[in-house]
């Protein structure tokens, strides 16, 4: 199957319209498109089944478009965008331009001035052995609006050998917003868990992924906008092992963060490698407040920073700032888990314990570190990449503006 120019599937337009059925069945079968899959504008789906079910089949989308978009209005729909079990996926239309109007090649665009409600429990995106193969990620919202009441992860990934949002500047998820506050903080909520137009907490995780290896450029996205969250944000169970060519969590001018679960993220047997990143970094006036842990490790799972100048587990710059209530690093399970740091960076202070890095100005009054920054040290290690005492820094604070505070409760 093949369409040129315009979407396989496009349903509803300037006026409202109710919908039943689903768009596209699909079994061991080749569907290749100049054009999105399916595209939505003010259309409500009313089938719980996903929209996209696609078994052992190659789909391939180039030109300018995302797999999935929606592009103007309000559109709802009752269960899942696609679930794909087998085969491939593939969406490629080249560089990334961070000045303009973004391009599509990710799996799911809610375009600017649009609106999807997810009014269902499950989960939005679902690939079981699927490789996935996306010049940008899974979920992009720019300055639209993705409202869900799911309580299963966002986007679920089983197996495969994955691909994800690798040209500069992208994310397995990126939100984008337009609006900030007198302290230069977004307060729009693109992406949120209640009714189009009436923000609240997001009660599902963006991703988990389980027995995946995943490569991307940044996990995180968040540009001038609040993502505020009451699960932790990503998932990684089942010896899944993602490799970020930058850092894992990036927030850029004005990003918000607030995490009200027990933790922001969770490893499980699985594997996280940042290549030149720091796994959080803030960037300008940003700001993240979470109420658990940082980071939970269990079952051997090992976070590795390969970077020997920016590789950090947080590094906060301009007047941006970190408060976390619970502890930077807590190992859980059967031990064997471990930090592994390349960079060999003196910290100027350590505080409680923790080696803090302090340039352009900043002074010890900008870091707090209280309580138990490393919850359950028999059950994991901080280490140099190559084993051994570790002898760098695990956070940097550059500039007079920065503040970290740990309370470790």
């Amino acid at each position: 199957l093949t369409k040129t120019g315009v979407p396989l599937v496009a349903l509803g337009g300037a006026t409202p319209h109710i919908q039943t059925g689903v768009s596209v069945i699909a079994n061991t079968s080749k569907i290749s498109a100049v054009g999105a899959i399916l595209e939505l504008q003010n259309i409500s789906y009313t089938d719980p089944n996903p929209q996209l079910q696609l078994t052992e089949s190659r789909t391939t989308v180039t030109g300018t478009s995302s797999l999935i978009e929606v592009k103007s209005g309000t559109s709802s729909i009752a269960g899942p965008l696609i679930k794909s079990s087998g085969g491939t996926m593939t969406v490629s239309n080249g560089p990334f331009n961070p000045m303009g109007t973004m391009p599509g090649g990710g799996l799911l665009d809610v375009k600017q001035g649009s609106s999807l409600e997810h009014t269902a429990a499950t989960a939005l995106l679902i690939a079981e052995h699927t490789n996935l193969t996306l010049d940008r990620g899974l979920v992009t919202v720019d300055r639209g609006e993705l409202a869900t009441i799911a309580s299963q992860p966002l986007a679920i990934i089983a197996r495969g050998t994955h691909s994800i949002a690798t040209v500069p500047g992208s994310a397995l998820f990126e939100i984008h917003g337009t609006t900030a506050d007198n302290y230069g903080l977004g307060t729009d909520q693109p992406l949120h868990g209640g009714r189009p137009g009436t923000p609240a907490a997001l009660a599902a995780s963006l991703l988990e992924a389980t027995g995946a290896i995943i490569t991307t450029e940044s996990a995180v996205k968040v540009d001038r906008a609040l993502l505020n969250a009451t699960q932790p944000l990503l998932e990684l169970k089942g010896n899944s092992h993602m490799t970020a060519s930058a850092s894992v969590i990036t927030l850029t001018r004005g990003g918000q963060i607030v995490g009200t679960g027990d933790y922001l993220v969770g490893l499980d047997f699985s594997r996280v490698t940042i290549q030149n990143g720091s796994f959080l970094d803030l960037v300008g006036t940003n700001r993240v407040n979470v109420q658990g842990d940082l980071l939970v490790l269990r079952n051997g799972s090992i976070v590795t920073l390969a970077s020997p100048t920016n590789g950090f587990l947080i590094s906060a710059s301009g007047a941006s700032v970190v408060e976390i209530l619970g502890s930077l690093v807590r190992f859980e399970g059967t031990g064997g888990n471990a930090i592994r740091v390349a960079n060999t960076l003196t910290p100027t202070n350590t505080v409680n314990g923790i080696p803090v890095r302090l340039t352009g100005g900043a002074t010890a009054s900008q870091v707090i570190i209280e309580g138990t920054p490393i919850k359950n040290p028999a059950l994991g290690t901080i280490t140099n990449l190559e084993g051994g005492t570790f002898k760098g820094s695990l956070i940097n604070i550059e500039g007079t503006q920065a503040k970290v505070t740990i309370r470790g409760r």
